[in-house]
């Protein structure tokens, strides 16, 4: 009867789109939301496509629904940790997520250590994840080379850095 009811209605959905508005602005603003908005998807999604790391605070059910814990890795790959366990060995999810960030592979299920397409797209984005791959694939040769090319490119990218000065990056000498 109360969700028939055109006044509670109105008044949910006017906190709906307030609460949208807060998490499209800062997704981590989720964690302050009432219980009903972080089980609505809408929000959930806005808030995970504006921080991945918001995952972790929508209900358990939109933590294991596809398409909101997608758009999460997507954002944020080690937003991986937070999504249900079924996600978390689900081929398109967990190679989003390590595609993002290649140590979400720490969050994923077993069977992502042994999948090559999944350890090769790991290393393509973060060379030192070989470290995580099953013993035959570490020595995979393509798996191999993709790891030591992307961990060149990061050492040419920090020489870069340091003989530029850049802000941040101070010399030892100083």
């Amino acid at each position: 009867a109360l969700q028939a009811d055109p006044e509670v209605q109105r008044g949910a959905q006017r906190l709906a789109a307030e609460w949208s508005r807060r998490v499209e602005k800062d997704g981590l603003q989720l964690e302050q939301a009432p219980r009903s908005i972080k089980a609505d998807r809408d929000v959930v999604l806005a808030a995970v496509c504006q921080n991945g790391r918001a995952l972790q605070f929508a209900s358990s059910d939109l933590r294991a629904d596809f398409e909101v814990v997608l758009a999460a890795v997507q954002v944020t790959g080690r937003a991986l940790r937070y999504a249900a366990e079924h996600l978390q060995a689900d081929f398109d999810v967990v190679i989003a997520a390590v595609m993002e960030n290649g140590h979400a592979l720490d969050f994923a299920g077993d069977f992502a250590r042994d999948n090559r397409d999944i350890i090769l797209a790991a290393v393509r984005q973060n060379g030192t994840v070989l470290m995580a791959a099953s013993d035959e694939l570490k020595r995979d040769r393509e798996i191999v080379l993709a790891a030591i090319q992307q961990e060149t490119a990061a050492q040419v990218h920090v020489a870069r850095a340091l003989a530029m000065g850049g802000p941040g990056v101070q010399s030892d000498r100083e």
